[in-house]
């Protein structure tokens, strides 16, 4: 029993670790091409999109974030204020953005300018403020295709005078359509589940059998599932094909769809599991 045990253990690290890689490596190839390039006489900004690495979670959801490289163009000190810049959210809002180094859990209070040397370029990462919660640990939301429309307002000080740089984007990720998504497998329940959907084509609810409890399983969203986003859901099922069971629980499914973290109850008693689409 410890052998087979150990073995599934391996085997479910060893996944776990490629996708991870490959959620990178697919994030870097993306990001090659940028969203988009804000210029004046003053200063340069191209904006990308990478995958935030705050944790090993982060790395298996993909959480996207804002990489901004900052170019003064200038022959004097220029401040990136960013108290006053603004990003589209992923509720369509324009917010602050939070910048690499303030702690998440001063995110309301007033931040440190940035100090550009003159002639020289900053890479830096930002956050729209409404993305930071907690849970557990501070935690970053990734940035989705739910509003593809984005506004970037970047105001910044040169020579005592305060200016700002805008411009639009279009976020082309995956939206709050759960379309097109196809069979899960789960870990450590070995569950293999197909999606139904409403009338819109968006993923209400995943049925199927689970190999290690050799039973039917159910899972039902409390609305429609949503990409990059805890998704609230009750299931049932059973469990050697006649003992039924039944519990509440949350997942949070990724930017695209192909990893998701869940958290369960079989009755009162607590369980975690991953899964992924293919």
């Amino acid at each position: 029993m410890r052998k087979v045990f150990g073995k599934v253990l391996l085997f479910l690290v060893v996944l776990l670790t490629f996708f991870g890689v490959s959620s990178f490596a697919d994030t870097q190839e993306a990001t090659k091409v940028s969203l988009a390039v804000m210029e004046n006489d003053d200063i340069r900004i191209i904006v990308d999109l990478e995958t935030y690495v705050g944790s090993l979670f982060d790395i298996l959801a993909n959480t996207k974030v804002l990489r901004l490289t900052i170019t003064n163009k200038t022959g004097l000190p220029l401040k990136i204020i960013w108290d006053e810049s603004l990003f589209t959210d992923n509720y369509g809002k324009p917010v602050k953005l939070i910048r690499e180094g303030q702690k998440f859990i001063d995110a309301t209070r007033a931040q440190v300018p940035t100090v550009i040397l003159p002639n020289s370029t900053l890479s830096i990462i930002a956050v729209p403020e409404s993305h930071i919660y907690y849970s557990g640990g501070w935690q970053v939301l990734g940035i989705s295709g739910i509003v593809s429309n984005r506004k970037l307002f970047v105001t910044y000080e040169v020579n005592d005078k305060k200016k700002y740089i805008e411009t639009s984007i279009i976020i082309e990720l995956p939206s709050k359509s759960s379309k097109n998504q196809k069979t899960r497998i789960t870990f450590p329940f070995f569950n293999i589940l197909y999606p139904f959907s409403d009338k819109e084509g968006n993923i209400t609810s995943y049925k199927g059998f689970s190999a290690l409890l050799f039973g039917y399983v159910e899972k039902n969203y409390y609305g429609s599932m949503k990409f990059n986003s805890w998704n609230n859901f009750w299931h049932w099922g059973t469990a050697f094909i006649v003992l039924p069971y039944i519990g509440i629980g949350t997942e949070y499914v990724n930017g695209d769809g192909t990893f998701a973290f869940s958290l369960f109850t079989l009755y009162i008693v607590p369980f975690f599991e991953f899964s992924v689409s293919f």
